[in-house]
């Protein structure tokens, strides 16, 4: 009995590992057709390969010994004495059957017809069913003709459909092409013609909506927002069409879509060996739960170095205009440039009690030694003062307040006056950061980047108009809490208008957001009761721009090639924005002629990858918390 039961715990496990595992290698040739770049190096094959295979063998285990146990246990109560074949043959027709099923169902139910976020890969699918038919039908046919044990009869179709799998992924997948290549001696030719009067001033704020704008403005409570309109050029800026964060922020700052600059996601995967990193996978098979459970540290938050292209930074250094750039999304670790640069994670990692002493200084600024001199400015979310919160919140405020359903027991990060504390003191950490830098180097370039007005409109919208929402919110809660959003649109005016007192004389000012905001009357996140929207807010002010003057909508991708004319710099023929053309005074475009060039990439950024630190679990809780990630 005992040995009759080891040796079907043992054929069981080894055909749950045998299935799981052809699986799990088609996940890794669909990875590699999904994501073609990869076939540039062979430790990205071998990597994607062996370690989605390795995942569902882990799978296999499992399966295997439960679902031979639940045979096991039929087999006793029907009376039956299963011969070897007998059992591997119920045990595969029943596996058979029950993938069948299940596949079906999340077929139905699971299909997105985005590309890139496909929940269910159909053709993937039916070729693992097939597969499995064909296989188990060898595997049965050797069984039958000869006393062959089960691991000699599943070398044959297990070579055969490896071998041919490969041949057919890699004869049938674009091959990875280098992006076109600027003349060195025509980028540097090119580069010497930047405009020496040039300054600017890039104010950029996460999820800035004009409609809130304008409102705020005609009642007195926006008044630097409505000084710069006055005496500058406004538009409507058209996002992406996935309106995610990085992505957007990334074509703001290269001209570029998400498929040519690669940050496609708040992240991506990038196993061990691997060189380059992979966002695309088939999804609805359990690859992103096993990742996230065995193997945690491979899905990584993006970084720096995933992006593939040069940044309007990068390009306005070797020009020799110095730069300064502060808490841009996707800038850790910190790139070399002719000037400065705080990176995103400026205000993640310090501090961090999970970090180490390498960590805290590593890739957060450049030069390095800068952080000694700026680290007095970050603030962290417990910092927020009583009246600080108070300028946000109605009435009076002691000790933490929650909204009147939240559950005080749950997650701090999922916590909306949590996200307002770390919104704000993030902020603050950057922003004062920024007036220091200013005042000691007044660089030809600088942008700082807000999140925080994101986060708050994602958290508190359904309080500033609940009657989007079909549950009702308190009047408690409409009462303290409606006047968040407004009260923090006048923050960072407040802000917008204490760094101008900083610019040298005439800077231009520009003042850009990734993306409008509106309400998400049925959220997935609970207190989550804001959503993006397609139109953000471009704003344009100083001695080259047109005075009171309302401009077409542009595009997110158009911010780069308008900045490259302002500098006199030519527009990179590779680029997929245009120059804002008629935002400018008509003398001052009388007086450039920038032209263009084929590229300004040298091919150095090219192979993308992922850099890990001890912040990675802070900032995919974080993600999470904004419903931006699983």
């Amino acid at each position: 009995m005992k040995k009759g039961f080891f040796r079907d715990i043992f054929r069981g496990t080894y055909l749950g590992v045998i299935s799981c595992a052809w699986l799990g290698y088609l996940i890794g040739l669909r990875i590699l057709n999904w994501n073609h770049s990869l076939w540039s190096d062979f430790s990205n094959v071998a990597g994607a390969l062996f370690f989605s295979t390795l995942l569902y063998v882990i799978l296999g285990l499992v399966v295997g010994v439960f679902f031979t146990i639940g045979l096991r246990i039929i087999f006793i109560l029907a009376g039956k004495k299963g011969s070897p074949g007998g059992f591997i043959r119920t045990w595969l027709i029943v596996y058979s059957g029950l993938t069948i099923i299940v596949f079906t169902y999340l077929t139905i139910t699971r299909t997105h017809p985005d590309a890139h976020v496909l929940i269910y890969d159909v053709h993937l699918v039916v070729l693992y069913i097939l597969s499995l038919l064909a296989g188990y039908w060898v595997i049965g046919v050797l069984i039958s003709r000869s006393e062959t044990g089960l691991v000699k009869a599943t070398v044959l179709p297990i070579v055969v459909f490896i071998a041919g799998g490969l041949l057919v992924s890699y004869f049938g997948t674009p091959k990875p092409q280098l992006p076109l290549l600027g003349n060195i001696d025509e980028i540097c030719d090119a580069v010497e013609s930047a405009n020496s009067d040039a300054k600017v001033f890039l104010f950029a704020v996460d999820g800035a909506e004009w409609g809130i704008i304008d409102s705020l403005i005609a009642e007195g409570k926006m008044p630097v927002m409505a000084e710069l309109i006055e005496r500058g050029v406004r538009a409507d800026l058209k996002s992406l069409p996935t309106l995610k964060s990085p992505l957007i922020w990334t074509s703001m700052a290269t001209g570029k879509v998400p498929e040519k600059h690669g940050i496609l996601d708040f992240g991506s995967f990038q196993f061990p060996i691997m060189k380059n990193s992979f966002i695309n996978y088939p999804d609805g098979i359990g690859f992103y739960r096993l990742v996230y459970t065995i193997m945690p540290k491979c899905d990584m938050p993006v970084t720096s170095t995933t992006r593939k292209v040069e940044a309007i930074w990068d390009i306005l250094s070797m020009a020799d205009k110095t730069v300064g750039v502060v808490g841009w999304w996707a800038t850790w670790p910190a790139d070399s440039v002719n000037g400065i640069m705080v990176s995103d994670r400026f205000t993640y990692t310090l501090f961090n009690p999970r970090a180490s002493a390498n960590t805290l200084r590593k890739g957060q600024v450049y030069p390095p030694d800068l952080l000694d001199d700026i680290i007095q400015f970050v603030r962290l979310p417990q910092d927020m003062t009583q009246e600080e919160l108070s300028r946000f919140i109605k009435g009076e405020v002691s000790g933490d307040i929650f909204p009147t359903e939240w559950d005080a027991s749950g997650r701090e990060e999922w916590n909306p006056l949590y996200q307002l504390k770390m919104g704000y003191t993030s902020g603050e950490s950057f922003f004062n950061a920024s007036l220091y830098l200013l005042d000691a180097q007044q660089p030809d370039f600088f942008t700082v980047y807000l999140e925080g007005n994101d986060m708050v409109s994602h958290y508190f919208w359904q309080y500033m108009d609940s009657s989007e929402y079909p549950d009702p919110i308190s009047a408690e809660d409409m009462e303290r809490f409606g006047e968040l959003i407004p009260r923090y649109y006048s923050y960072w005016d407040s802000l917008l208008g204490e760094a101008m007192k900083h610019l040298e004389e005439g800077t231009d000012v520009i003042v850009a957001s990734d993306h409008g905001f509106g309400p998400d009357p049925k959220p997935k996140i609970p207190f989550r009761g804001g959503e993006h929207q397609l139109f953000g807010v471009f704003l344009a002010a100083g001695p080259h721009f047109k005075q009171g003057y309302s401009a077409e909508a542009a595009s997110v991708i158009d911010l780069t090639p308008t900045l490259l004319y302002l500098y006199d710099l030519p527009l990179g023929e590779d680029m997929d924005g245009k120059v804002m053309k008629d935002i400018f005074k008509e003398d001052f475009s009388a007086s450039v002629s920038p032209g263009a060039i084929a590229s300004y990439e040298t091919g150095r950024r090219f192979r993308s990858s992922l850099t890990p630190s001890s912040a990675d679990e802070l900032i995919k809780d974080q993600l999470r918390s904004l419903g931006y990630t699983k």
